[in-house]
């Protein structure tokens, strides 16, 4: 399903504007429409850190080339939508340095709560 890129591009602006809020995570965009959820708490916060380093000493082995990040976005301007998962592995030759913004084709692998609402 394909989004309209002006309405898509209007809702990415709107994101852009929002400005942080206590207690909620960052907004993310699907179906048309911004959503925010609660921030995760430090012991997942600290348990996604700990996956990110333990698939990082394992990834030269298994998959040359790739590293896990957090806080990486995924972006698909054409399906409208934009999400924020906890864990992304991917290429290092498309990590951007500032606020990488993945597109979904160039990731290895993702949570399975992101993947369940892709």
């Amino acid at each position: 399903m394909t989004t309209d890129p002006a309405a898509y591009a209007r809702l990415l602006a709107i994101t852009d504007r929002l400005p942080p809020a206590p207690g909620l995570g960052t907004p993310e965009i699907a179906d048309g429409l911004i959503t925010l959820a609660l921030a995760p708490d430090e012991d997942h916060e600290q348990t996604v850190r700990l996956l990110a380093h333990c698939l990082n000493d394992q990834l030269p082995n298994t998959h040359p080339g790739h590293a896990a990040r957090t806080g990486a976005c995924l972006e698909s301007a054409g399906l409208g939508r934009l999400r924020r998962p906890d864990l992304v592995v991917f290429a290092t030759a498309t990590l951007p340095v500032e606020e990488p913004t993945v597109l979904p084709h160039e990731v290895l692998s993702h949570n399975c709560r992101t993947a369940r609402r892709w």
